[in-house]
């Protein structure tokens, strides 16, 4: 990749059977699942930025609508 992006790719269905991953990893895949049930306490300053970009999304009706196009576009 390059130094301003990198892109990982992680079967989610396979995280739970890999006991060995790295906790940041878990954490990320337990936001995925389930971003309202995630402790303040327990969520890294990455994930807590993502936390409040998702929570300004959530709430703007303009975006709301984009993310449903852009989710009617993939399934058409």
């Amino acid at each position: 990749m390059t130094d301003k992006l990198d892109i990982v790719i992680i079967e989610l269905e396979k995280l739970d059977r890999n006991k060995g991953e790295k906790r940041e990893l878990k954490e990320w895949y337990e936001f995925i699942k389930n971003p309202e049930k995630m402790e303040e306490t327990s969520m890294n300053n990455d994930i807590r930025k993502a936390k409040e970009e998702l929570d300004k999304i959530s709430q703007d009706e303009r975006e709301i609508r984009i993310a449903e196009l852009r989710e009617k576009a993939v399934k058409d």
